[in-house]
């Protein structure tokens, strides 16, 4: 067997395995497994028409197996476009396709100049390859985690230098007057043949390694999500609560704490079921979550209480927040039944901790619930103090 058949045949198992990788990929929707995984297939196809060319016929070699590689290039570059939420280009790629099956038969046919055809080649998959690095270094880490996508750009450049390397190489001999010499398969273009035929199975390993990455991230943080809700779970809340209050201790700038209920949720269970329930959690997040900032933590403790975490937030502060979530609650009417929602408010005091806060909080909502519910109270040594020109407190009121 010819040095070139065993590559062929090396390049192709590989193939295959990137087949069996992306597979149990592809049932997960994954945008951008579905190209790779055409674009593996295309390559199996383009293979053996490298090898058959190669013995019986150049068109094979020449035009079709070039072509179906370029085809490969493209499907791997529009998986990469799909995984980071772009379009994958077809229309344009396709012309460029088009453009070197034009260029490769002139110069088998029109003009025999090898040279020339492996700059047209070498050129087209450099263009390919520098589409897909561009798509990856404006890519966003919340498409996979730091890793990976330096993998990925490292990989992806390694190929495009070896790629210019090729091309410079090819122009060096069409200077020195050698573009219609044939090229030399037993030294340097053997490497580059080689390195060539590996071209995409290593891209497409670098993908399957983007897909494993964001499903990592998607677990990680559906692990930290509630799925009713949408709202960080009980376990996501004590990892921030570690962290804001070791910030609020070492910085000295203010944390708050809101413990909150909904009034009679087992009544509303009781009376008019629990997706009428669940309907109204629901709401209470995505109401409660128009109020406060993108710094803040909109968790579920479990059932129907909740807690929303206030970093760089004083009592009072937070106090006007609380009652701001509060007016939003009691105005929702979600499947035509109002519902209204008691909240205890403290503060953290430095070195006193997390079970310190809660406890402060979640004694300050008992209070607001014996205090005849739909209420603020905030914890008594965190009180904000009372403002003299202020009316009487009524119901719902601090």
């Amino acid at each position: 067997m010819r040095a070139v058949d065993v590559m062929l045949v090396s390049a192709a198992g590989t193939s295959i395995v990137m087949l069996g990788v992306l597979a149990p990929l592809w049932r997960g929707n994954m945008p951008g497994v579905r190209e790779w995984f055409a674009a593996n297939a295309v390559a199996l196809i383009a293979y053996p028409l490298y090898s058959i060319g190669w013995k019986y016929h150049p068109f094979l070699l020449l035009e079709m197996a070039n072509v179906a590689y370029g085809a490969t290039g493209i499907l791997i570059a529009a998986g990469f476009r799909r995984f980071f939420g772009k379009s994958a280009l077809y229309r344009p790629l396709f012309y460029a396709l088009g453009a070197l099956f034009a260029l490769l038969y002139y110069f088998h046919y029109m003009a025999d100049l090898p040279r020339a055809r492996v700059i047209a080649v070498s050129l087209f998959h450099a263009g390919v390859t520098f589409i897909i690095y561009l798509t990856i270094r404006s890519a966003p880490k919340v498409h996979a985690s730091g890793h990976p996508l330096a993998f990925a750009r490292i990989l992806v450049l390694s190929i495009l230098a070896i790629l210019i390397v090729r091309i410079g190489a090819e122009v060096d001999s069409v200077v020195a007057g050698r573009m219609g010499a044939a090229i030399d398969w037993d030294g340097l273009g053997t490497l580059f043949l080689a390195l060539g035929l590996m071209l995409f199975p290593a891209l497409t390993l670098a993908g399957a390694i983007l897909v494993t990455s964001r499903l990592v991230l998607i677990a990680r943080h559906e692990a930290k999500t509630d799925v009713l809700t949408g709202a960080w779970s009980r376990r996501a809340l004590l990892e921030f609560a570690e962290r804001e209050t070791e910030r609020a201790d070492r910085t000295g700038n203010p944390l708050s704490l809101l413990v909150l209920d909904v009034d009679d949720f087992k009544r509303i269970n009781d009376s008019f079921g629990h997706p009428v329930g669940d309907t109204i959690l629901a709401d209470l997040v995505l109401r409660g979550g128009t109020v406060i900032r993108a710094i803040d933590y909109f968790c579920r403790m479990g059932g129907e209480e909740f807690a929303v975490l206030l970093p760089d937030t004083d009592a009072d502060a937070a106090a006007r927040i609380a009652q701001r979530m509060r007016q939003k609650w009691s105005e929702a009417r979600p499947s035509n039944i109002q519902y209204t929602v008691s909240i205890g408010v403290a503060q953290h005091r430095k070195g006193h901790g997390w079970n310190a806060l809660y406890a402060a909080a979640d004694t300050a909502l008992r209070d607001a619930k014996k205090g005849g519910k739909n209420r603020v109270v905030v914890a008594p040594d965190e009180r904000p103090a009372p403002n003299p020109a202020s009316k009487a407190p009524g119901k719902g009121a601090t």
